[in-house]
């Protein structure tokens, strides 16, 4: 096309700020600019060359270390012949589970016992409710076994229940929620004893 000639002006290069940035860029190494950061991360990545083959190979090694380690409470039967009861339930045993797994897919831990703890944030029913899970704060909605009383908004609860898998359900905004159920739940209100 060729050159272009003519008066441009720049506010920024007016007032120094282009400079300021780029001498900040050379000094500590971080690029400015959103393409130039992504180019970074590549290199530090790749380690500058083409290193596919050990990328590959921790992630594997990640995978197989995350699958063998786990801090939540499931029980691993999912058997499809046990069918939760709508009766209280003995305190159960429970096989140590990701924590994770369980929020992320929950469809795979369908019939599994679980218990957890959390926040009640929202009462729909007196035999249904969500709370914020663990330190991670993640939805979980909880049908109870039987109805439950003077348990409120805010409250800490502790759930042993049946896991049914996940539900979806659209949001006031015309959005989709999908959240882990929990059914068939004993719960129970966690007295706060230090105030």
């Amino acid at each position: 096309m060729g050159r272009k000639f003519g008066f441009s002006f720049s506010w920024k290069r007016a007032l120094g700020i282009s400079s300021a940035k780029q001498k900040i860029a050379r000094k500590t190494g971080i690029p400015f600019t959103k393409q130039g950061r992504q180019r970074k991360a590549g290199r530090i990545m790749t380690g500058g060359c083409c290193s596919l083959p050990v990328i590959v190979f921790i992630m594997l090694l990640s995978i197989i270390l995350a699958c063998g380690s786990g801090n939540g409470e499931i029980t691993g039967s999912s058997s499809s012949t046990q069918k939760p009861t709508k009766t209280p339930m003995p305190t159960p045993t429970f096989t140590v589970y990701e924590h994770r797994d369980f929020i992320t897919y929950p469809d795979n831990y369908k019939g599994a016992r679980i218990k957890l703890t959390g926040e009640v944030f929202n009462i729909l029913s007196d035999e249904l409710m969500q709370i914020w899970a663990g330190a991670s704060r993640d939805a979980v909605a909880i049908f109870s076994a039987n109805p439950f009383e003077k348990i409120y908004e805010g409250d800490n609860v502790s759930v042993e229940g049946f896991v049914k898998g996940s539900e979806c359900r659209k949001t006031t905004i015309g959005g989709m929620s999908c959240q882990p159920v929990i059914e068939n739940a004993k719960i129970d209100k966690i007295e706060n004893t230090g105030e």
